[in-house]
């Protein structure tokens, strides 16, 4: 009996809904995810009639075909992620479309599977394993958050409170596994980036849920110094998310549209410093510098970027405070100084002046900008290299 593999079983999946157009792809669907363990399974072909199905039946997976009915899978994709019930479900999306393109489209939609049809009983299964390892990063802290709310409800407020700090006291770091997954895809490694991804958001949610149940309880108790400690880790948590998926898009436009690009890693920390994500572009560029190992050229990009922003000395402080802290070094003012132009020195050579890093004080404002943009270019550019021109990609990152 294929259900009696204990491999299929490992995945965990109890209820599945099979959204499609054809009905042949629904059967097979259908007959592959019971053969994998996954007995109960209802189908429809519309992404709305998908959200009804997944609230109705409490589904644990979708798998969805690209085209449907007046729609696309991807669509389905984007519907789940301003639906907050539903959106953390694992959606396998199935497609004929081999092209680097439409799998890029997927990752950055947030599937949790790309599986190509026709495929085998082997590759079917592969897929669900993958979207159960993205789920299963969370999996002790899930149960623990079910087990918070009921002791909630029943009015347990004390052993919640102990659940949802054991939550928020787990070693697992979403940051990590969001780093992992863009290096992943910087070497084209689709399956594991899709894991990754998927391990960093649904960490992070748990954990924002936890943090929301803790302030939440402590409003009860009367406490709101605590109440508000726990709403605002709460709340950034829930931004981390965002931006995470923020990024990811980014860096798959990078992939998309300059796919010969030697270290995709520059262009999306330039995309984060023109948005104003200071830790986004100090992690972008530590990437950077691990993906080729070439420091001198990560530092030129991040000069050149933070040129072409209204405030480069502060957006350099800032880009340079978040590589710091990123690498836990604590090295701000070094790599301020090689961001603006400053060469490291051999520890054999005698220390030399630092160049002025500011303008003069008796500049008014709009004239310290102009000459801080002036002398940022002959400091980084002094050793005969050409005057940048505008970073020609930007406008990949607007949107």
């Amino acid at each position: 009996m294929h259900n009696q593999n204990p491999q299929h079983t490992r995945t965990g999946f109890t209820s599945a809904v099979v959204v499609t157009a054809s009905e042949s792809n629904r059967q097979r669907d259908k007959r592959f995810l019971r053969q994998c363990g996954v007995n109960t399974i209802s189908g429809t072909d519309t992404p709305t009639g998908a959200l009804s199905l997944i609230e109705k039946t409490h589904a644990d997976l979708v798998i969805c075909d690209e085209q449907l009915h007046g729609a696309r899978g991807l669509d389905f994709l984007h519907m789940l992620r301003d639906a907050p019930q539903v959106r953390s479900i694992p959606v396998i999306l199935a497609s004929t479309d081999t092209s680097e393109g439409a799998l890029l489209d997927a990752v950055a939609a947030g599937c949790a599977g790309y599986l190509l049809r026709p495929y085998s009983q082997d590759n079917f299964q592969r897929q669900l394993s993958l979207a159960a390892q993205g789920d299963l990063a969370g999996a002790a802290q899930r149960a623990a958050l079910e087990r918070a709310a009921r002791q909630a409800e029943e009015g347990q407020v004390d052993k919640a409170m102990r659940k949802w700090e054991h939550v928020v006291a787990a070693p697992e770091n979403a940051r990590d596994y969001y780093k992992t997954g863009c290096a992943r895809l910087g070497k084209r490694d689709w399956n594991g980036a899709i894991v990754n991804f998927r391990k960093a958001t649904v960490l992070d949610r748990l954990y924002a849920e936890a943090y929301e149940g803790l302030g939440k309880a402590w409003q009860g108790k009367g406490n709101e110094q605590q109440a508000r400690k726990y709403m605002r880790l709460a709340a950034a948590a829930y931004s981390r998310i965002g931006r995470y998926e923020e990024a990811r898009t980014i860096f798959i436009r990078v992939l998309k549209h300059c796919p010969e690009t030697d270290n995709p890693f520059i262009d999306l920390g330039a995309a984060m410093v023109k948005r104003g994500d200071w830790t986004g572009a100090g992690r972008a560029y530590a990437q950077a510098m691990e993906h080729n190992g070439d420091e001198s050229a990560v530092y030129t990009a991040i000069s050149r970027a933070c040129h072409f922003t209204d405030h480069p000395e502060a957006t350099a402080r800032r880009v340079a405070a978040a590589l710091a802290e990123e690498s836990g070094t604590g090295d701000a003012s070094r790599r301020m100084k090689r961001i603006l132009g400053g060469a490291p020195r051999s520890p054999r050579r005698a220390p030399q002046a630092d160049p002025e890093l500011s303008a003069p004080a008796f500049l008014p404002a709009p004239l310290a900008d102009a000459w801080l943009v002036v002398k940022y270019t002959c400091m980084t550019y002094k050793k005969g290299r050409p005057v940048p021109a505008a970073p020609a990609r930007l406008d990949l990152f607007t949107a």
